[in-house]
């Protein structure tokens, strides 16, 4: 019996190790899927974070080919990790980026584990240029990674940011500058900044005006009611206005009015109308000058006409010298053929004189002649006779006789 027990007591404990061993392995098994199911989780957890990051991982080889890219790589540049180890991480760059990324990958391969970080401009699958910052280690000697790792987000809003807060603060320097006034305006006429030149323009201290109202803000009135009119004109249409604002002199300021020309510009924040910049520029000389001009043009203009009156009157009394001409001409020419008639009339009287003095010439011995012609017909017929008888005595031989 005795030693039955002793058997007992030492059977019961050897029966019962295999019970704890089975208990020790069930809950090491529960131990180990615990472990899996926090690693997959831990591993779900980095997937999803590296596809919905902000910034992508790269992990180049040593021949600076791409081995790795993370899948935020869709969500920011559109492309595929398959599309990037394809080639677009380069093909993608501009000449500027694909530059500074050969320059950055020489400094990151003579300098491991210097990180080097570069700005760099690409193009995104939809054709959007956007800016990439990006930083890079040289890891080739990390047994667990042998790679080059960059690291690279998206600046194009921290970089248009930077370039808004830069424009902001050359216009406000431009603004303290100016020597036009300078006035934002809250909807409600709150004074949100006025710049130095509002002294001169309304003799009234900016920091007077600040944070006040129109309404409350010592303005003269005309310039109050210009601007509270403004304001609710464009609320009203909210468009850029220009206007023209006639300010009273200045107290103690020599000289008369002064105008301004104002330009009211809408300013919106998120598609709502949010304050109102007035910019007014002196335009008093250049008034004044225009007004000069008008008056010169008004003159000119009155010379103008006065010239074109006195060319009129030139042009009447040319085409009066020329009738008088064309009429003196046609005198002249009948003056000529006159003289020609005269002249020829006058020659025709000379040879009727001439003929007449010739015709009396002649009639003188002409008639000397014909009065003379009956006593010569009669002493010629004497004459005649005798021949005759003398010629009838010859042929009778009786001259002889006579002598």
């Amino acid at each position: 019996m005795a030693q039955l027990q002793k058997n007992k007591d030492i059977i019961l404990p050897e029966a019962e190790e295999p019970d704890l061993t089975i208990r020790s392995l069930n809950d090491l098994v529960t131990k180990l899927r615990e472990r899996v199911r926090i690693a997959e989780s831990a591993l779900k957890s980095q997937h999803s974070l590296l596809e919905n990051g902000s910034e992508i991982l790269f992990i180049y080889n040593e021949d600076l080919s791409l081995r790795y890219v993370s899948p935020s790589i869709k969500k920011i540049l559109g492309y595929t990790p398959e599309e990037m180890k394809s080639g677009k991480d380069l093909e993608r760059l501009t000449w500027r980026g694909e530059s500074v990324m050969r320059i950055m990958f020489s400094s990151l391969l003579a300098t491991p584990r210097q990180p080097v970080t570069i700005q760099y401009p690409y193009v995104k699958k939809n054709g959007e240029k956007i800016f990439l910052e990006c930083t890079g280690r040289n890891l080739l000697d990390d047994p667990s990674i042998r790679g080059i790792i960059l690291n690279a987000y998206d600046i194009t809003s921290r970089r248009r940011a930077e370039r808004e807060e830069r424009l902001k603060h050359k216009m406000q320097t431009l603004s303290e500058n100016s020597k036009d006034l300078i006035i934002r305006l809250s909807t409600d006429g709150q004074f949100h900044y006025v710049n130095p030149a509002v002294g001169s323009f309304l003799g009234v201290e900016r920091s007077r005006l600040i944070n006040k109202t129109v309404e409350d803000a010592s303005l003269p009135p005309p310039v109050a009611g210009f601007l509270a009119e403004t304001i609710r004109s464009v609320i009203a249409n909210p468009v850029t206005a220009n206007a023209e604002l006639t300010l009273p002199p200045a107290d103690g300021e020599a000289g008369g009015q002064r105008i301004l020309h104002v330009t009211a510009i809408p300013e919106f924040n998120e598609n709502e109308l949010e304050t109102v910049l007035f910019v007014g520029h002196d335009i008093t000389e250049m008034k004044r000058i225009s007004l000069e001009l008008q008056a010169l043009n008004a003159r000119l203009q009155s010379q103008k006409e006065e010239l074109l009156r006195q060319r009129e009157e030139l042009i009447s009394a040319r085409e009066e010298s020329d009738r008088q001409k064309r009429q003196l001409e046609s005198t002249l020419q009948n003056l000529k053929m006159t003289q020609n008639q005269l002249i020829q009339s006058e020659r025709l009287a000379s040879v009727g004189q001439l003929t007449a003095g010739i015709a009396h010439e002649l009639n003188n011995p002409i008639n000397f002649v014909s009065g003379n012609v009956s006593p010569l017909s009669r002493d010629l017929d004497e004459i005649f006779n005798i021949v005759n008888r003398y010629d009838a005595l010859v042929r009778e031989n009786k001259l002889e006789h006579l002598f």
